[in-house]
């Protein structure tokens, strides 16, 4: 039953990638060959709809001739592909297309309920059309509502390149120029032509990255890009039916994921020598990859991203599109820790005294990773218990894309193990050799990657709570050092003295819980963080701790990378 299920979620999804191949031919500026391409696409879906054999006639290199006994592939396919017109109608920025699109729609599902007897629950809520929720715990981003023509435009590039707008861009358009600086490392890592990795591989290899933290957004979203690149079907059955260069880079993903601190010389070694080795170009390219994806999960599962319309998750999520939950607990106390932050912050910046390397060594070690709470069980935020044959599927196709043979999963980092050691930025950083490695191999993914770490760490408007602040470069250096605290980075020039008074010990939960475990992330636990916090400031602190995050694992395997380089 459980390859039946996966061969079936993969079927659901070779459709709706199907149709969003053809709709991508509608993305031209040129309105001439956009109508021409709008009346192509529309003969294809008319002629299916008006003769079932048209189904197997172009569709029979992709359809699954051993579901034949248990799927009815017409129904499974007009299921899929009014999902996905859904969705592209509901974010497509050409109104003509939209509303031919949304005729064809109307007309299709009143054929098929009376001449096949097929009822559809597929419908946009109104809510979405004007301000769609992406998030469970967070509103939509008033930008993605404003007519302001700089929003607009970047929008309108984001989907005209991908053929959508997904919710994690919408989410991230609370702070539009992130989300400039986001969309360009993120295209330059994972879709430019020019790249060591075919595009089916690097989309294969988010695939592998989403499931260490089982995030079936993302696991589903990447699946349809695999397809959409004309990827292996068999590699979704399972990694064993992958290329051994594949397959070796699996337990390294895990590490990565989890324990990265444990990456050294001797791992890459296993990587890039041997029969089935890796180039150097094209590790680099996957470590890129992977610690995009890894950060990805933890923006999902912290924010509350909800699936987009097309989701084969959308029937069980009906129940939870409703306004997002802002509850929070008692006020008084919150008000408190924002007024010693604030208060904090200004003594920070009128202190003149320093502290000595040997004294912060002292200061990381107390900081330890117990201090960030109790661990939260909780399950996949963009996924209730699945009920219909497609949910099933995908939770099938999670299972049997599981790569983690050793299940390797997080642990604390250890300051006293003899088997790893504190990792002291003073000696390798990001902007002295992290950087500069890749730069020696990728020059321009290097720099976008590193205008994204340098945005996200200076982007400020001064304020907490909406109330302005001389500055809050100390608290969001403060979710900055205490995420690569739990990943053992030591900063020598950073006072962790700072850390227990700028952190509420439930944000330092949170914190924990985003960089390290964020599958275990309940719903509510965005609001319970001892701290008042707008919308978009929450946002905010949960993008330092995925980018923090991602510059953890970058710095681990880009340094054992180059001493394996060294002494080989």
């Amino acid at each position: 039953m459980a390859n039946v299920c996966v061969s079936l979620g993969i079927q659901a999804l070779v459709f709706q990638s199907s149709i969003q191949q053809n709709l991508k031919y509608l993305l031209e500026e040129d309105d001439n060959i956009r109508s021409d391409s709008l009346n192509a696409v529309l003969q294809v879906l008319e002629n299916i709809l008006n003769d079932q054999t048209q189904l197997n006639e172009l569709f029979k290199q992709l359809i699954d001739s051993s579901l034949a006994e248990v799927t009815n592939f017409y129904q499974l396919f007009w299921k899929s592909a009014l999902q996905t017109l859904c969705r592209f109608v509901e974010e497509c920025i050409f109104v003509d297309i939209s509303n031919v699109l949304t005729s064809f729609m109307q007309k299709a599902t009143s054929h098929l309920e009376t001449v096949h007897g097929m009822k559809w629950d597929i419908k946009i809520p109104n809510s979405w059309l004007s301000q769609p929720f992406v998030s469970s715990v967070i509103p939509p981003s008033p930008s993605t509502q404003n007519d302001n023509e700089g929003f607009n435009l970047l929008f309108k590039v984001i989907f005209l390149q991908r053929g959508r707008l997904s919710h994690i861009h919408r989410m991230m358009a609370w702070h539009p120029e992130y989300l400039r600086r986001f969309h360009k490392a993120s295209s330059m890592v994972l879709r430019v032509e020019e790249s060591p990795l075919p595009l089916a591989w690097r989309q294969f290899l988010c695939i592998m990255a989403c499931t260490e933290h089982k995030c079936s957004y993302l696991l589903e979203y990447h699946i349809k890009e695999f397809l959409e690149e004309d990827g292996d079907q068999e590699w979704l059955k399972g990694v064993e039916n992958t290329p051994q260069k594949i397959k070796n880079i699996s337990e390294f993903n895990a590490l990565l994921a989890h324990q990265p601190w444990r990456i050294n010389n001797h791992v890459m070694e296993g990587l890039l020598k041997g029969d089935a080795a890796w180039s150097p170009a094209e590790i680099m390219n996957a470590i890129l990859i992977l610690s995009t994806i890894h950060s990805l999960s933890s923006l999902v599962y912290a924010l509350g991203i909800l699936p987009e319309i097309d989701s084969v998750f959308v029937l069980q999520q009906s129940k939870r599109l409703c306004s997002p939950n802002m509850s929070r607990p008692d006020c008084q106390p919150i008000q408190k820790w924002n007024e010693i932050i604030r208060k904090t912050m200004l003594d920070v910046v009128n202190d003149e005294n320093s502290v000595t390397p040997e004294d912060q060594a002292n200061f990381f070690a107390t900081v330890t990773a117990s201090e960030s709470g109790s661990e939260v069980e909780s399950t996949d935020p963009s996924a209730s218990e699945p009920e219909s044959p497609t949910a099933v599927a995908l939770f099938s196709l999670l299972s049997s894309l599981q790569t983690n043979g050793s299940q390797i999963s997080y642990v604390d980092f250890d300051i006293k193990s003899p088997d790893y050691h504190v990792f002291r930025a003073q000696e390798w950083s990001w902007a002295e050799n992290g950087y500069k490695t890749v730069q020696h191999i990728l020059p321009e993914t290097a720099n976008a990657v590193d205008e994204e770490f340098r945005y996200i760490l200076s982007m400020t408007d001064s304020k907490m709570n909406g109330i302005q602040t001389s500055t809050t470069a100390p608290f969001r250096q403060a979710i900055w050092h205490y995420t690569h605290r739990l990943y053992g980075i030591l900063h020598d020039d950073y006072n962790y003295q700072l850390l227990n008074k700028l952190i509420p010990r439930k944000l330092k939960s949170f914190v924990k819980l985003v960089a390290c475990q964020p599958e275990k992330i309940e719903r509510s636990r965005v609001h319970d963080i001892d701290l008042d916090l707008q919308p978009y400031e929450i946002v905010h602190v949960v993008l330092l701790i995925i980018e923090a995050r991602k510059q953890a694992e970058l710095l681990y395997a880009l340094r054992a990378m180059m001493k394996f380089k060294m002494l080989s």
